[in-house]
């Protein structure tokens, strides 16, 4: 958050107004890191011969010429501000002493529309909204259905995850937040304020209609749809967890010690095979999970192998027996109260033989 205000400081140093009268273009904020896709909260608009910021209340800092080439460079003092701009994307570079400082990935919105704040909460409160998405920011995912939903109450919203192997339910879980919506230029955005501490992805709102809508965001360098339609409140028990901040979380093996449980694999093997009902076949079962900054576990995702690590399937009983007692670990080893407050993806791959757990890694 400090770099952004920063940078509003450096454009205010540079800025250099224009009358003339031509179209804008806006691109929303994507992540400031490819490797972590932490989100920004800063739009890069280009109009007539400049490009600056605007913050996510509207406000604008005026800055250099728009690049008439792919790239350009201003430089002042020790620093150095690059973009790179295409027709569906821009990169923001800033360098300080020649070291990069900063770095921010926009993409060029997707729709320009008349309708305001006040008629989209119109629109929406007071109703539940489902989505089916491939995974979860925090998990890899191939063999899970995914089914997130969206309530709209007044000033807060429950996201909830639902996860489904075989039509049946696994598990369930949701967070609650205060939300807002924004109005930039002529598009429409979402921010689900889930910390004080850290930036809040920003969705950007389209094909908007009564009873449906589509959010954007990025991730990975890929352009995320999530395509909700209106559907009734659930009645199914979910259980409270939300991760700690809006990005990719570390991986186990980022601390050192690795991130591991107290008691080591063994106890992790007998105590979540036991009572494990039999399968068919041979081969592998890994399932992903984040461990949040409070040591407590959710945003599941499943793979599954056969030996030579093609894909199979495995009974949706073991399935789900795994993942009930995953979400029941405690006592993870760590040389911090809460993990410096990040949160971390870990996996635990169960090795099946003749329909039975026999091993267990990492």
């Amino acid at each position: 958050m400090k770099k952004i205000l920063l940078l509003f400081s450096l454009f205010a140093l540079i800025s250099c107004k224009t009358t003339k009268k031509s179209n804008s273009e806006l691109y929303v904020s994507g992540y400031t890191s490819e490797d972590f896709n932490v989100p920004s909260e800063v739009f890069l608009g280009f109009k007539n011969d400049s490009v600056y910021l605007i913050n996510k209340d509207n406000n604008a800092s005026l800055g250099f010429k728009t690049p008439k080439s792919k790239t350009d460079t201003v430089t002042f003092d020790n620093n150095k501000l690059i973009i790179q701009k295409s027709k569906s994307n821009a990169k923001f570079e800033h360098y300080k002493d020649n070291k990069l400082a900063f770095q921010a990935f926009f993409f060029n919105v997707k729709e320009e529309r008349n309708i305001d704040s006040l008629e989209f909460i119109k629109k929406v409160n007071h109703k539940t909204f489902q989505s089916k998405i491939e995974k979860t920011p925090s998990s890899p995912n191939s063999d899970l259905k995914i089914l997130k939903q969206l309530k709209f109450n007044n000033n807060e919203i429950t996201v909830t995850f639902d996860y489904y192997f075989d039509e049946s339910l696994m598990y369930s879980e949701f967070e609650t937040h205060k939300y807002e919506i924004k109005k930039i230029k002529k598009s429409l955005f979402l921010q689900i304020l889930k910390s004080d501490n850290f930036s809040n992805r920003i969705y950007e709102i389209v094909k908007l209609k009564n009873n449906e809508f589509t959010l954007v965001h990025y991730a990975e360098t890929k352009t995320i749809y999530e395509d909700y339609k209106k559907v009734e409140p659930s009645l199914i028990k979910s259980k409270p967890y939300q991760i700690c901040n809006d990005r990719r979380p570390y991986e186990y093996f980022s601390y050192d010690p690795d991130l591991r449980h107290q008691k080591g694999n063994k106890y992790l093997l007998k105590t979540l095979g036991k009572d494990a009902p039999l399968t068919k076949g041979n081969g592998y079962i890994n399932i992903h999970f984040t461990i949040n900054c409070n040591y407590e576990i959710g945003r599941f995702g499943l793979e599954q192998m056969d030996m030579n690590y093609n894909a199979a399937t495995f009974d949706t009983a073991l399935i789900k027996h795994l993942i009930t007692k995953i979400s029941e670990i405690e006592d993870w080893n760590s040389n911090t109260e809460k993990n410096n407050g990040y949160d971390i993806h870990y996996f635990l791959m169960f090795k099946i033989e003749n329909g039975k757990i026999i091993d267990l890694c990492p």
